[in-house]
């Protein structure tokens, strides 16, 4: 107070200036530092759970939505994720953009990305997987880190655990395969035998049924 009463005049109106914006300046950085920890939380807000232990451990997912007893219990930061049903997605952590229909479908997927499981236990213990699609009972039931694959029927490509790039339409369609990789199975029990083969093609009912 002192050093500014014996200022000259000019002096003071030059500095008041400057005072005014390390005032302002400071006011902005304080007002930042409460609005951004509240924008996060906005941005987290985007969440839809409904029934008991549904997302109960997220923490920085948004976007969710979970419905049944358990379902997306263990994610934590995934987001863009739809589990419908007892434990669908159950053990979903950072895996996004997935959809899970059924009791404990997609139950294992940790850090899957971008699957669709329709039906009991499809894609059960589908772990770090991208773009799989599996519909029907235990579709795709074993499936762990394949990618790409397509099962359309009960119990379709049920053994795969690493193939890609796999298609099967129809019950038990591929059903045996677990490393074999590109194949097209088209019809019941179609393809069923085969074991670890990779770019074969059958088409009709039991058709490479071995």
């Amino acid at each position: 107070g002192l050093a500014l009463a014996l200022m000259p005049i000019e002096g003071f109106q030059r500095i008041v200036p400057v005072l005014i914006a390390v005032a302002s300046l400071s006011l902005f950085i304080k007002v930042q530092e409460q609005i951004t920890p509240l924008k996060q939380k906005i941005e987290y807000l985007w969440l839809t759970a409904i029934g008991f232990y549904a997302m109960a451990k997220n923490t920085y997912g948004s976007s969710n939505f979970a419905v049944g007893g358990c379902a997306l219990f263990c994610n934590t930061s995934g987001g863009h994720n739809v589990a419908i049903g007892y434990a669908a997605m159950y053990g979903a952590n950072t895996g996004s953009y997935n959809v899970a229909i059924g009791y404990s479908a997609s139950y294992s997927a940790s850090t899957a990305v971008n699957n669709v499981a329709i039906g009991y236990q499809a894609m059960y213990y589908s772990d770090n997987t991208i773009n799989n699609t599996a519909v029907g009972y235990k579709a795709m039931f074993s499936n762990i880190t394949g990618d790409q694959n397509t099962a359309l029927g009960n119990s379709a490509l049920y053994t795969n655990t690493t193939g890609f790039d796999n298609v099967a339409i129809g019950y038990n369609a591929l059903a045996k395969n677990t490393t074999g990789c590109q194949n097209f199975a088209v019809g019941n029990n179609a393809l069923c035998g085969m074991l670890t083969g990779s770019y074969n093609v059958g088409f009709g009912c039991k058709v490479g049924l071995g």
